[in-house]
């Protein structure tokens, strides 16, 4: 996967603490498996949604891989 901006990457670290590098993983997966996720866009409104959490993070990715409409939607 590409690099992400660091405005991204901060604000995963900040999120995911010591999970960044799991949850990191974890983005870079379903972007493999769906390279639609691979927008800035979707990616910053994933981490919006996600309330500080892997389980939280891991939802939002599931909804965006269905429809990336509707997390843009509620994190916009």
């Amino acid at each position: 996967m590409r690099k992400l901006p660091s405005d991204i990457t901060n604000e995963m670290k900040i999120r995911f603490g010591s999970e960044f590098q799991r949850a990191k993983a974890l983005l870079d997966k379903y972007i493999c498996e769906n390279d639609y996720l691979d927008s800035d866009r979707i990616i910053r409104c994933i981490i919006y949604l996600s309330d500080n959490g892997i389980k939280s993070f891991k939802s939002n990715l599931e909804a965006a891989q269905t429809d990336p409409r509707d997390v843009m939607y509620f994190a916009e």
